[in-house]
Formats: structure tokens, C-alpha cells, sequence
């Protein structure tokens, strides 16, 4: 009985890791994104599970910035102009040490 109850697990915990890089990860649906689409039409493609990182007023229009991410993958980053997109990027982490003052410590 406890040889089945892991079995089932073990099978189940496979089919969620291969269902988790299939094809509906981030890098493969930024894939279908093109420069001036409207921002349903990016959510279509991404999905809804974003979060809205800034909104603002500019002098070139209304500029809103998204993220998406999942545990698997580097976020991504996605900014709209006055609703149509203008540019996105995965927000991969810094590599460089942090830049420190003469006193020695680093920037906050």
C-alpha cells in the first residue's frame, strides 16, 4: 500500500516538473511578442498572472511596466506606451560586486 501511495506520487510530481517546461514557459511565449502589439494582445500570449511594477504620466504618454515570473525562469519585464508595447527584457540578476564610496561601504 505505501509502495503505491509513492508510486502515484513520484508520478505525479513528474507529470507537474514536465508540465512546468512545456511549452508554456516565459521564454517561449516572449517568443510570440512583437514591438507596437496592444497590451491584451500580450496577455493573451503571457497570461494574466503579472504584476504591475510602475504606471506613470510622461511627456511621450501613459507608460505602464509589468513583470512576469515563475520559480523555473528569470523575470520578465514588459513596458507599454499608451497601451501598445515598447519593449520588454528578462531581468536577469547584476553580476557586477556593488560600487562602494571612499569610505568603503557600498551605495543602500
Amino acid at each position: 500500500m505505501k509502495r503505491t501511495f509513492l508510486l502515484s506520487l513520484f508520478a505525479v510530481l513528474l507529470m507537474f516538473t514536465f508540465s512546468a517546461c512545456g511549452s508554456s514557459s516565459l521564454v517561449n511565449k516572449a517568443k510570440k511578442l512583437e514591438i507596437g502589439m496592444i497590451k491584451q494582445d500580450v496577455v493573451n500570449i503571457m497570461g494574466n498572472g503579472y504584476t504591475t511594477l510602475a504606471a506613470r504620466q510622461t511627456p511621450e504618454g501613459a507608460l505602464e511596466t509589468i513583470r512576469y515570473e515563475n520559480i523555473m525562469e528569470f523575470p520578465y519585464i514588459i513596458s507599454f506606451l499608451d497601451g501598445k508595447l515598447v519593449e520588454w527584457y528578462i531581468d536577469e540578476p547584476k553580476t557586477q560586486p556593488p560600487h562602494h564610496h571612499r569610505n568603503g561601504n557600498p551605495h543602500p
